[in-house]
């Protein structure tokens, strides 16, 4: 069974599901498939696309949001919720991060250096 196909019945899960533990669970579970993806979706230069940048990417992300029965702003929502998921994912798979882009720290840590940053 395809990537594609398997993140697809995984966002169906997260729709259908009606207790927020049980979401959380399968937005892991997502986001571990979206890293996954990611991996396998190649850059012009020939590495995985750890930030999920490429066309490619975007389209078979989109494509599985649509295959779930996500609407536009649905897909939105869900994204938002996903962040985070996703970045912690993405930090744990992908171990040479200033070689990929992705900031070795989670977006919390960011907003906290940025809030301190203007304090200062």
């Amino acid at each position: 069974m395809s990537i594609d196909l398997v993140l697809a019945q995984e966002l169906a899960l997260i729709r259908e599901a009606s207790k927020p533990e049980v979401r959380l669970q399968r937005r892991k579970r997502a986001a571990d498939l979206l890293v996954s993806l990611r991996a396998q979706v190649l850059r012009t230069d020939g590495r995985p696309d750890a930030t999920g940048r490429t066309y490619e990417y975007r389209v078979r992300v989109n494509d599985a949001y649509r295959t779930a029965g996500y609407e536009t702003d649905e897909i939105e929502r869900e994204s938002a919720a996903l962040r985070h998921h996703v970045s912690t994912a993405a930090r744990a798979y992908f171990t040479d991060l200033d070689e990929y882009g992705v900031l070795p720290y989670d977006r919390n840590e960011s907003i906290r250096r940025k809030r301190e940053a203007t304090r200062v």
